[in-house]
């Protein structure tokens, strides 16, 4: 599980975005402090990949269900991450993803 630093994209115009490998099984973690972070998901495989934001709410003892976002083939997504839902406070609260498959699948996460 890699822990992705999150590049805060206000900073300066042009700035630069490093994407990483997505990690295959445990996924990749992104911490939190507000609901301007973003993970950024770029899918140049042939066929489209799913990516699970785990969610840890639960309301009225009701748990949040996992967020599962599709990324078609050959796209970039970004994918809004919410403290209140997505930030794991067992785990620094950092937001955790995990990608079906991570073959030619990069990741990266930004704050606006």
């Amino acid at each position: 599980m890699a822990l992705l630093a999150v590049v805060n994209i206000n900073d300066a115009a042009g700035t630069q975005i490093d994407f990483v490998a997505a990690t295959v099984t445990t996924g990749d973690t992104i911490p939190i402090t507000d609901d301007r972070t973003k993970a950024l998901v770029n899918n140049g495989s042939g066929a489209p990949i799913t990516v699970t934001v785990s969610s840890y709410k639960s309301i009225y003892g009701l748990v949040t269900p996992d967020r599962v976002v599709t990324v078609a083939a050959g796209k970039l997504k970004a994918i809004p991450l919410y403290y209140a839902l997505n930030a794991d406070p067992a785990n620094s609260y950092r937001a955790k993803l995990v990608c079906s498959s991570v073959t030619t699948v990069t990741i990266a996460a930004v704050a606006d």
